[in-house]
């Protein structure tokens, strides 16, 4: 199935841009260190560091440093 038209250009043009995702990104670190969560869902993550917008192992070693050890995170990509 296929998924065309001005929506999927709109969202096409986000995901494409790293500014957009690096500022996400940045609000997701305030989520995770905010002790308000137990399950945070990070849908398609991984193509931040597939596009070489986040360094995988700087990514990965935040994480296991400021994650709640409560906090449940769902990584998808």
């Amino acid at each position: 199935m296929s998924v065309e038209g001005p929506a999927h250009s709109a969202i096409a043009a986000r995901l494409a841009n790293p500014e957009v995702n690096l500022a996400a990104w940045e609000k997701v670190k305030e989520k995770i260190t905010s002790g308000g969560y137990d399950v945070l869902a990070l849908d398609e993550f991984t193509f931040l560091m597939h596009f070489g917008w986040l360094d995988a192992a700087e990514t990965v070693r935040w994480i296991l440093q400021n994650k709640p050890p409560t906090l449940h995170l769902i990584i998808t990509g």
